[in-house]
């Protein structure tokens, strides 16, 4: 537990700046949420729990600017602490189990790894997923996910040990409608589960009726959350996620809802306007008093447009995810293939082990249909990351060697090079790889934020982009101001390159929206700055439209 503790504050101190664009709709939400808002957290697509952990911490901290982004990775490592706790909970099961199971190995002189290696590696394959695939520094909710994953298999398991206590029923409906509220696709998940409990106690009646129960429960807790997503989109849904996520990864010509025409779209229920021509530039505003509106619930820009079946699509889809995963494991978990295989081939009957993995498909067929469901749509090693490390314990637990010698030396020394190997990919992560760098360059975000409101710009004020910095935006949400329209893409150039009475003309055309200054990251070298402010020596100028 030290050392998971250690590498999480490692990384969350590092990445203490870090906030991408998807973080912050769930910071808008949070912020909502404690001011009272409550029908923020009926959104399509960012799910309600984070959020409003997020909030309560941003709540209960109340930062300045320079701190909220270490408030934000402080609520994050307690979230990635409550994950490791959940797989405490989940290893001991496993180890349980492994035990009983494993009694009869003992009769026939086979050898399998002992409960210590396994729980080593166990502890290891989680702070690996943990910094290498699932990156505790995206102001995302799948750290969170992990959690509900590991607690529903460890639940499970207990059920499966012949624990037919009404609680533990009553606690995996729980666990698995909390689940959905934190991510929507685990909405399916929570069937995946529930079959498994389903035929876990197949021979029980009480069993059969306990797991009525847990499905009740599931439904009583998420039922709020789908009626109040149905009654706001008219037509039954528990998100939009799957459905969006469907058409912009497998339709061919999907919805671009921001574009000139917005091409591929059909009927639009609430389309950005046009309020200028040449520059184009686009306005649209939100009935939430949010950061930025265009990401804040890209379901109500879409509204309207309606994914369809396309096989081509799907193929091209179903190839590319496979790769992906190929390489995932290709890449990043060579060390465990390696080693594993090592091991599968100092057994001496190979069918030994499918016979033992066998025994495990409890944990092993809800571990496998979610990443096959990703493989059908869209892949990403976060979405994966809890359910690869169920994978790899059912591997390596499976593993029956013929007993010699030398059988505990070797697989110790394996084990030794197999945990090393991880917990040393966990200090240098793919994580700080990635977004080191960025977190080093978001530091100025809190200064933009405090330059602007020393310039007279207050909370809730309207606010214009130039160039849309999709990743750059985290000054917007410190300063509380609502961005509203933007230039972005070719018009980006047409606009730095009109003459000054076009660019008066649009500003003239954004203050009739209410806007009062303008922003952008960049002013080109050919392109006049004259009434353009810098902000404290970055690429940051800013423009108060009087």
């Amino acid at each position: 537990m030290l050392f998971a503790i250690v590498v999480g504050v490692f990384h969350s101190y590092l990445l203490r700046s870090y906030i991408e664009g998807d973080g912050i709709p769930y910071l808008d939400i949070g912020d909502l949420v404690f001011q009272g808002r409550w029908e923020a957290l009926v959104n399509g697509i960012w799910s309600p729990l984070y959020a409003i952990v997020q909030g309560l911490f941003l709540f209960l901290f109340k930062p300045s600017y320079q701190m909220e982004s270490t408030i934000v990775h402080f609520a994050n490592f307690s979230i990635y602490m409550l994950s490791f706790l959940a797989f405490d909970f989940f290893l001991s099961q496993f180890i349980v189990s492994y035990k009983k199971n494993n009694l009869h190995s003992i009769k026939d002189n086979s050898y399998l790894l002992s409960e210590e290696t396994l729980t080593l590696i166990g502890y290891s394959l989680f702070i690996w997923s943990s910094m290498n695939m699932l990156h505790t520094s995206r102001i995302t909710p799948d750290v969170f996910v992990t959690a509900f994953i590991y607690l529903a298999f460890g639940i499970l398991l207990r059920i499966n040990s012949g624990s037919l206590n009404l609680a533990n029923f009553i606690m995996l409906g729980v666990v698995l409608g909390l689940g959905y509220f934190t991510k929507e696709v685990f909405f399916l998940m929570a069937f995946i589960f529930l079959f498994a409990g389903f035929v876990s106690v197949y021979k029980s009646k009480a069993g059969l009726l306990k797991m009525i129960v847990a499905l009740f429960t599931f439904v009583v807790i998420s039922s709020p959350l789908i009626i109040a997503l149905s009654k706001e989109k008219g037509y039954f849904t528990f998100g939009e996620t799957g459905k969006l996520n469907y058409h912009w990864y497998i339709n061919p010509n999907p919805c671009n809802y921001i574009h000139r025409g917005f091409p591929g779209c059909k009927k639009l229920v609430h389309p950005v306007r046009e309020i200028y021509d040449e520059p184009r530039l686009i306005e649209y505003s939100y009935p939430l008093p949010v950061t930025y509106p265009l990401i804040h619930d890209p379901s109500y820009w879409s509204e309207g447009t309606t994914p369809y079946f396309d096989i081509k699509g799907q193929i091209i889809a179903l190839v590319k995810n496979i790769r992906e995963l190929f390489k995932l494991f290709l890449y990043d978990q060579n060390v465990l293939i390696v080693l594993f295989l090592i091991l599968f081939f100092l057994q001496e009957r190979k069918v030994e082990f499918f016979r033992e993995a066998r025994r495990k498909w409890l944990l092993f067929i809800p571990a496998v249909i979610p990443v096959l469901i990703y493989l059908l749509v869209h892949l990403e090693s976060r979405y994966i990351g809890a359910f690869l490390v169920v994978f790899w314990l059912v591997l390596f637990s499976s593993v029956k060697l013929k007993y010699f010698s030398n059988v505990k030396r070797v697989t110790s020394l394996l084990a030794v090079v197999l945990v090393f190997s991880l917990n040393i990919m966990s200090v240098f992560s793919k994580d700080l790889e990635e977004n080191y760098q960025a977190a080093k360059d978001e530091i100025i975000d809190w200064q933009i934020a405090e330059k602007l409101e020393k310039a007279g710009i207050k909370k809730r004020d309207k606010v214009a982009i130039i160039g849309n910095y999709y990743d750059h935006l985290y000054w917007a949400r410190l300063l509380k101001v609502q961005i509203i329209a933007e230039i972005f893409d070719e018009p980006v150039y047409e606009f730095w390159a009109a003459s000054d009475h076009v660019k008066s003309q649009v500003f003239k055309t954004l203050k009739q929206y209410g806007i009062k200054t303008v922003v952008t990251e960049k002013i080109p070298s050919y392109a006049s700055n004259a009434k353009w402010e810098n902000i404290n020596g970055t690429s940051y100028y800013f423009y108060k439209l009087q």
